[in-house]
């Protein structure tokens, strides 16, 4: 799997729209799994997505972590696998001033779910190296999956000859260069995409 990490020195609405608009766009998604989620797991309502907003707007930083795991992983387990990385990360790291929303992205051949995060504290938002190194840690023991293909697998594998696990190990090489590839692409996306207003990111139609 692939976890990935950005921020932004402006507020969350327009990566709650990006995140909300692809969700919606997401044809092989039911609509009970489209949407702005909260961090319980339920659809956030028009007032947590404005006191969401307005909260970003006072410290002026948001981040996002993505969530691609390699494995087609169904909605339902997304959505609880992602909440509860984000959940684990606060507890473990005591950073209870962080509310996030999340979103799961059906639109394209790897699913994954997107993370947007403020917090009543800025300094919360801002990660270094440990900060990231226990995130990806906990989505490691959370999806039962490892972080791409380590080095030092691939020498040990290569050294036993075993053709079956090289081969399965390249899949996954493969699969991890097109997720990386794709959310490259996505990043690219968020910078283009453009709301007015929170009322633009609450007013989107669900049934699209």
């Amino acid at each position: 799997m692939i976890v990935k990490t950005l921020y932004i020195k402006r507020p969350a609405t327009g990566w709650l729209g990006y995140i909300k608009y692809h969700s919606l766009k997401s044809e092989l998604l039911e609509k009970k799994y489209k949407g702005l989620f909260n961090s319980l797991g339920r659809r956030a309502t028009a007032d947590e997505i404005r006191q969401f907003v307005d909260m970003s707007e006072d410290t002026m930083l948001t981040r996002m972590f993505i969530f691609a795991p390699a494995r087609y992983i169904h909605p339902i387990f997304l959505s609880e696998y992602t909440a509860q990385v984000i959940r684990e990360y606060i507890r473990q790291d005591n950073r209870t001033s962080i509310r996030f929303m999340y979103a799961l992205h059906y639109n394209t051949d790897h699913p994954h779910s997107h993370v947007v995060m403020t917090a009543y504290y800025p300094e919360d938002l801002l990660f270094k190296k440990r900060e990231n190194y226990l995130m990806r840690n906990i989505a490691v023991k959370v999806f039962k999956e490892p972080i791409g293909v380590p080095p030092k697998v691939v020498e040990k594998v290569k050294k036993t000859g075993d053709e079956r696990k090289m081969q399965r190990i390249k899949i996954i090489m493969k699969v991890t260069e097109e997720i990386e590839s794709h959310l490259q692409n996505e990043e690219k996306d968020m910078r283009k995409f453009k709301v007015r207003s929170v009322d633009d990111v609450i007013n989107m139609d669900l049934g699209r």
